[in-house]
């Protein structure tokens, strides 16, 4: 004859036994979802469509401006080349930013070699006194650097420095496969000092202004002088 404690003893057993397994056969089904769903995921192709940037700076310029003089300009050019899915822009104060988006079959190289040629052939409808052509990067201008290195030299100045920088590792990293582009940043702007003699400047009847306005003809880039006194 079975006793109370006993009674007790086999349904603790059974309960127990019933929260085990439920628990097992709850995880079991997860676990069977889990790898479904992987299976799926695995068999869907990643697609990330080729991304083409533009990018074009003019000082001082308002978004309006930008957006009539810039961004128009060069939509207009790159809407023609073959391959593009959709563009987007944005027109901020002193800058342009144009995204292509390309078709997935589309080689990345081949577009943004188009894109080059398309706003190379406008170059000429921008205005006049921008500072420097558009840039084409082979990226989407929103994304985020994966890399960023540091460059020093004991046995070079600034100047040269910069000249490394810009005219041998930049274009090196930007040639490497894979790479979408390569930035430089904190180099030093080249500057010529130009020391007057207001005494022969007179004697030859030129003004100061006179030598501002000359040098700036012969330079892309603004002139700033600074007046010295000379003992």
């Amino acid at each position: 004859m079975i006793t109370t404690r006993a009674l007790e003893w086999i349904i603790e057993r059974l309960l127990f036994l019933c929260a085990a397994l439920s628990v097992l056969t709850t995880a079991g089904i997860i676990a069977v979802l889990a790898f479904e769903t992987y299976e799926f995921l695995r068999e869907v192709p990643v697609v990330d469509r080729p991304v083409v940037t533009v990018r074009a700076t003019y000082a001082g310029a308002t978004p309006e401006s930008i957006d009539s003089q810039i961004t128009a300009v060069l939509e207009s050019a790159v809407s023609r080349v073959q391959g593009v899915t959709s563009i987007s822009s944005n027109s901020s104060y002193g800058s342009a930013r144009i995204s292509i988006e390309f078709s997935s079959n589309t080689n990345l190289d081949t577009a943004a070699m188009d894109v080059r040629d398309a706003v190379a052939g406008v170059v000429n409808q921008l205005p006049k006194d921008m500072e420097d052509e558009p840039r084409v990067v082979k990226a989407d201008a929103d994304a985020t650097p994966i890399m960023q290195m540091s460059v020093s030299a004991a046995k070079l100045s600034e100047g040269e420095l910069t000249d490394l920088v810009n005219n041998v590792i930049e274009d090196k990293l930007a040639a490497v496969e894979g790479v979408a582009a390569a930035n430089s940043y904190g180099l030093r702007a080249k500057t010529i000092e130009v020391r007057v003699n207001q005494t022969a400047l007179a004697s030859r009847g030129i003004s100061l202004a006179d030598l501002i306005a000359a040098i700036g003809k012969a330079s892309v880039t603004a002139v700033e002088l600074s007046r010295r006194s000379q003992n």
